[in-house]
């Protein structure tokens, strides 16, 4: 469909999407369909109005296809979204692409749907309280730490205030102490206003009891700073 086809269609039913747009945008066109669609894209700013405003979809299409893992939520990607992918010309079924839109907007409305759900309402598995260690670098430090059970083990989120900074080659460093020993979470830098918002994720288990030490490393000293222990 020609820039003036779609002028003249848009004028009697409402504005037509280009037909090869869906598959521009999940990237799907050979290079030969690509060419010429971008073509018809530097002589039509409607289209690439469309096309800017479809920048996101492949994303969000990935995302609804990793939103979940307990299986309650798998998201089945409507046909006419698989069927949008492939160019015009290979199309089964005409009028796809206004089934294919409608039924976009319904799958990234689920996924968003889900995942603000998610976001509001799914609080830590578990949280403790991180506690000055005496003798440490710091006598205002202190935070709690949010743990989250993952696949691949816990996902753990430091809140942490009144440590020290940083010095040039020196970390912070989280370890989580369990049942298969000690377990290194990661490391981060603390920047002058002594705070620090860090998300890890440890290979271990909120099963049984742990203990979570945040240790600061600096001139080849190890010096523990923050402790918590869980029964």
């Amino acid at each position: 469909m020609t820039m003036n086809e779609r002028s003249n269609a848009a004028e009697e039913h409402g504005p037509v999407p280009h037909p090869d747009l869906g598959a521009y945008v999940l990237g799907s066109l050979t290079a030969d369909e690509q060419a010429s669609f971008e073509q018809t894209m530097a002589r039509d700013p409607a289209l690439r109005r469309e096309v800017d405003e479809l920048r996101d979809v492949p994303r969000l299409l990935a995302l609804a296809a990793l939103v979940d893992g307990d299986g309650e939520d798998d998201i089945a990607v409507p046909a006419p979204v698989i069927e949008l992918a492939r160019p015009a010309s290979a199309r089964r079924r005409p009028g796809l692409l206004m089934a294919a839109a409608a039924a976009i907007a319904l799958l990234l409305g689920i996924a968003g749907g889900i995942v603000a759900t998610r976001t509001r309402s799914a609080g830590p598995d578990r949280e403790v309280a991180l506690a000055l260690v005496e003798g440490a670098p710091s006598t205002s430090a202190r935070g709690t730490a949010a743990l989250y059970r993952q696949r691949d083990g816990v996902g753990v989120r430091l809140r942490m205030s009144g440590l020290t900074p940083t010095e040039p080659g020196a970390r912070y460093e989280c370890w989580w102490v369990g049942k298969n020993g000690r377990v290194a979470a990661g490391s981060f830098q603390v920047g002058a206003d002594g705070a620090s918002d860090v998300r890890l994720t440890v290979a271990a288990s909120l099963d049984g009891p742990f203990k979570i030490n945040i240790n600061k490393v600096a001139n080849g000293t190890e010096t523990r700073v923050l402790t918590a222990e869980a029964a």
